[in-house]
């Protein structure tokens, strides 16, 4: 395994995410007294995955994919949903969640742009 993600999640006290030996993202929850098995959320994915939560019981999960794509995976509960992937746009590899936020934030940026326009 590789750098974990963790973020507070609506089910457990906290989900962790990580790049398993097979290059998928593969999650684990802590609910106070004992960890969950761990579950692959699929897909292949080159980086470690970060993880950011923008609401309750909602987690989205971020990984740079073997074909240079910023890949998404979301938790909507305990369902997994794939959101797709789309150009990664200056994501390189290596810099994890910060570089995760920084997309995120220029993306935000760009669409209240537009909005103004």
């Amino acid at each position: 395994m590789n750098a974990p993600a963790a973020r507070p999640c609506g089910h457990a006290l906290c989900c962790v995410f990580v790049r398993g030996a097979d290059n998928e993202v593969w999650q684990s929850s802590w609910t106070g007294s004992t960890w969950s098995a761990w579950f692959s959320l699929g897909g292949t994915i080159a980086s470690d995955p970060a993880a950011v939560s923008w609401g309750s019981g909602r987690i989205d999960v971020f990984a740079r994919a073997t074909n240079n794509t910023l890949v998404q995976k979301y938790l909507n509960g305990t369902t997994v949903v794939s959101a797709g992937s789309e150009p990664a746009g200056g994501v390189r590899p290596g810099r994890g969640q910060r570089a995760v936020e920084q997309h995120l934030e220029r993306r935000e940026l760009e669409r209240l742009d537009v909005a103004r326009r």
